[in-house]
């Protein structure tokens, strides 16, 4: 009975079953909060130690699966030397088996493969994807890029998914702390997100399409001036700088960014005196109240570096790529560099010719 009690609860009533008996059994835990504005997504749920060995336990209810993220983290923790554990209800009992005794390699093996496997799914589809969605050309200095083995020249087929493209070239750059970028992008709606209140890009998931258009419009504009050879030198910094332009739309503290722009439907009558309210077509977004009027180039640099460096001229192209659109960005004029001009042009075709943008250019 009771192991059938373990395998029928849920994710969260198995959690504190797990943490009742590492109490009994005298190990030091903490439990992570992962994926808030502050904390690192894809953390295990609980960090132990126990009998002198580091324990990272991913808690998952029956047929629950882990995320890339929580994988990646699972393998660096095995990596390190600790025991990286996917735990579900079914295996509670080896569970608490190698808690007794953490130096039974046999037991921890057991327990490994239930993230292994997933391991070797996403490598699988690594694999296939590198073959389809491969950003650069070879590293030769006198071959220049292919377009049509760019990733982020794909964003403009059909039906493309817009935050694999993102994702894939993002981590291809190797900067470090990426992955922990990714993950918060998703856990703050970066990849929902319309892009503007009612210009270009408004719909969900606008503002991945938008930065995946970006994304190749400044590669096409990289190759062409610079040739193959000296797109190749900059081109982790147009990646990163075109990807996470726009990061700051998402919002901050909680809040985001664009909120429904609601209008009034009709009017009200004697019969009906309640006045009804409907979000509007003509702009279906409005940028939230709530928010303080930062603008989001200067909120992209911030979100992004609370996980990644960026280079003093990646900050750049970032908080000036609206260019003299924008009044407060004058301190632009004579001091263009190669990366803004790149992300500023990108950023306007993107948006005016690609999305047909007739506005302002302004963040509603």
């Amino acid at each position: 009975m009771k192991g059938v009690m373990i395998r029928m609860a849920d994710e969260k009533n198995f959690e504190n079953r797990v943490k009742a008996y590492l109490r009994e059994s005298g190990c030091w835990f903490l439990k992570y909060w992962g994926g808030a504005a502050y904390t690192k997504s894809g953390i295990p749920d609980l960090l132990v130690c126990c009998r002198g060995r580091f324990m990272g336990v991913e808690i998952k209810a029956p047929g629950g699966k882990p995320t890339d993220l929580q994988i990646y983290n699972l393998r660096r923790i095995d990596t390190a030397g600790g025991l990286a554990i996917l735990l579900y209800p079914k295996d509670y009992d080896l569970f608490k088996r190698l808690v007794e005794d953490p130096g039974n390699k046999k037991l921890y093996e057991v327990l490994k493969s239930k993230w292994k496997h997933f391991e070797n799914i996403i490598k699988e589809k690594e694999t296939k994807g590198m073959e389809k969605e491969r950003i650069t050309g070879t590293e030769s200095g006198n071959t220049v890029v292919k377009p049509e083995e760019s990733a982020v020249t794909q964003a403009g087929t059909v039906d493309y998914n817009y935050p694999d493209i993102i994702r894939t070239a993002l981590l291809k750059t190797g900067r470090e702390g990426m992955v922990d970028l990714i993950g918060f992008m998703g856990d703050v709606g970066f990849f929902d997100a319309p892009a503007s209140g009612g210009n270009h890009s408004h719909e969900k998931g606008g503002l991945a399409a938008h930065t995946a258009n970006v994304m190749m419009c400044a590669e096409k504009i990289g190759v062409a001036l610079l040739g193959g050879a000296g797109y190749n030198e900059v081109q982790n910094s147009v990646v990163i700088a075109a990807a996470l332009h726009d990061l700051g739309k998402c919002g901050d503290y909680g809040k985001q960014m664009y909120v429904p722009n609601m209008i009034k439907d009709g009017k009200p009558t004697k019969a009906d005196p309640v006045q009804k309210f409907k979000q509007s077509e003509a702009k279906p977004w409005k940028r939230n109240p709530d928010l303080l009027p930062l603008d989001h180039a200067t909120r992209s640099i911030k979100l992004a570096t609370l996980y990644i460096d960026l280079t003093e001229e990646e900050e750049y192209a970032i908080r000036y790529h609206d260019g003299l659109y924008d009044t407060a960005n004058y301190g632009v004029k004579g001091h263009e560099t190669r990366l803004y001009m790149i992300l500023h042009w990108a950023d306007m075709w993107a948006s005016k010719v690609i999305e047909g943008d007739s506005g302002d250019n302004s963040e509603e």
